[in-house]
């Protein structure tokens, strides 16, 4: 018997089955009384028990079955979820996690006696005096346990890399093929097919090595949760532009930089809830995590709606520290002044705890960016929140994009910059003033059949830095491109443009399609750059 296959097999199924109770924790933590949450919880639990019995794991197995002990009595309303409660599960998970990366082992004082203690609440049985009554949203008796289909297979970073020197190598073999002759128009025909196929397994590998921020952010989601728990907060975490995809390798050296921002949002930003209700704000702190493809960069923000970074600290740093004027001070920009935080000798916390990153102040967040060839900066306003931005290139990303033709040439821009799509009613009408004619841009002079497409941009598209013409005024017109024919919304795999194509200025990136196909991206600020300037 394989027992190191059989030990990857259960390390692997466990982790998937601890993320899943991470989740449904934070979910019965917003909605105790839901007994259908609970049965789900029930089933995942059972499932790594019956995985810890098969491998003789005896301390996973026991805290298994006295968190399934709880879970089936929230499930059928036997006991009251309270917050007690619900955070005794979810140490007992914390513990779960602990155990599955140490194979059963306690090796630790420390973590012996918080074994300890854990399961001796866990034997005490759930409370069963809340004053609040459970409502039951499933039946009585617990739910079948299901088990998950295999939709997924974890593989090796490595193994990617090595799949995708080989198809490289292959792709370059295309430029040693010598002349075919016409008379061979057959062989060359299954030639280029042969390629268009390679380049399209090219696409699909590349693709292994692209982690989405959704995902990436699934990461922090129990973290966040669990560590504004020990700080008397409440918090939520929004993820905007979740489908874009960076590669795996960036976003592990992202991992720390963020998670310490976060952290310090929390410690220092977000407020306790009485203080927030005082404020008039919403009792549950916001963080939004928010990802954007921009040309060849990645940019990251998490943004909270706290207190904002304390100005006064930073006053006092620049005034004893650096000694600097008052005058001085107030003559310093606002990037300037907030980038102190990212100094050495600069701390905000009054105490040294683990929120704060034990002493470790932000510099190691910047120090980390710079070493990735990013950069950090950050913007706070009093009472209202902070900003923290992190801009880094990538080599490899993948987004969706609108892929059309214009005369013969195929072109995307980002499916996030197109507010809508719409006809031109007639070829003979005149396209108006804030719509560029891309036809035109690029010299197409051959006879267009139908009438072109308009593309409308949404506004966060159209950051025009010139000035425009007086007949012009971006705040107050709608933007918008004319092609000829829409070949659909597709993910496009972004790479680096070259020197030479870099010098048109207006392509912000070369995607390559499923199918192998080259499309550039349109660099949509630069158009309208040369829009305004005719």
């Amino acid at each position: 018997m394989d027992l190191e296959k059989y030990r990857k097999i259960f390390t692997q199924e466990s982790g998937k089955y601890l993320e899943q109770i991470d989740q449904l924790l934070i979910q019965v933590d917003n909605h105790p009384s839901d007994t259908g949450l609970w049965s789900d919880l029930h089933g995942k639990t059972h499932s790594i028990k019956g995985m810890a019995k098969a491998m003789s794991r005896t301390n996973l197995a026991q805290l298994c079955h006295a968190m399934e002990s709880w879970c089936l009595a929230f499930q059928n309303n036997a006991a009251t979820a309270g917050p007690s409660a619900i955070q005794t599960m979810f140490d007992g998970a914390g513990m779960l996690k602990f155990l599955v990366d140490q194979m059963d082992e306690i090796d630790s004082g420390e973590f012996q006696e918080r074994y300890r203690r854990i399961m001796e609440r866990l034997s005490q049985g759930p409370p069963t005096h809340e004053a609040s009554v459970l409502q039951t949203t499933t039946a009585v008796e617990p739910d079948p346990v299901r088990v998950d289909p295999i939709d997924q297979v974890r593989i090796p970073y490595v193994q990617i890399e090595e799949l995708l020197g080989y198809s490289r190598e292959i792709l370059m073999l295309e430029t040693t093929l010598p002349p075919i002759p016409m008379e061979y128009a057959s062989v060359k025909g299954w030639i280029d097919h042969y390629m268009s196929m390679i380049k399209g397994l090219y696409f699909r590998l590349a693709q292994l090595r692209l982690m989405s921020i959704e995902d990436f952010a699934a990461i922090y989601s129990a973290t966040i949760y669990q560590q504004a728990r020990s700080l008397g907060k409440r918090v939520s975490l929004e993820v905007t532009g979740g489908n874009i995809r960076a590669d795996i390798a960036l976003l592990e050296r992202l991992r720390e930089p963020l998670i310490h921002i976060i952290r310090n949002s929390i410690a220092h930003g977000i407020e306790i809830p009485e203080e927030r209700l005082r404020l008039g704000k919403p009792e549950k702190g916001h963080i939004v995590l928010e990802a954007e493809s921009d040309k060849e960069s990645l940019i990251i923000r998490v943004q909270d709606d706290g207190s904002g970074i304390d100005r006064d600290a930073i006053t006092q740093h620049l005034q004893h520290k650096m000694r600097m004027s008052a005058e001085e001070i107030a003559n310093m920009t606002e990037n300037i002044f907030y980038d102190t935080i990212l100094s050495n000798e600069f701390s905000s916390s009054k105490t040294v705890s683990e929120m704060s990153g034990r002493g470790i102040g932000m510099n190691v967040v910047a120090q980390a960016v710079e070493y990735l060839s990013g950069t950090l900066s950050i913007a706070s306003v009093p009472r209202k929140g902070a900003t923290f931005t992190i801009q880094l290139p990538v080599s490899l990303s993948v987004i969706y994009a609108v892929v059309f033709k214009v005369g013969p040439f195929l072109l995307a821009i980002p499916t996030s910059a197109l507010e809508s799509v719409a006809h031109q009613a007639e070829k003979t009408r005149a396209l108006p003033e804030s719509c560029l004619n891309l036809r035109e841009l690029f010299g197409v002079n051959q006879t267009l059949d139908e009438p072109m497409h308009i593309l409308n941009l949404r506004s966060g598209s159209r950051k025009i830095k010139t000035q425009p013409k007086p007949s012009v005024q971006p705040e107050n017109i709608s933007w918008s491109l004319a092609v000829d024919r829409i070949i659909g919304n597709r993910p496009i795999m972004i790479v680096h443009v070259s020197e030479l194509i870099a010098k048109t200025r207006i392509y912000s990136g070369i995607g390559i399609m499923e199918n192998g196909d080259i499309s550039p991206l349109l660099d949509i600020p630069t158009l309208f750059e040369t829009l305004l300037k005719l």
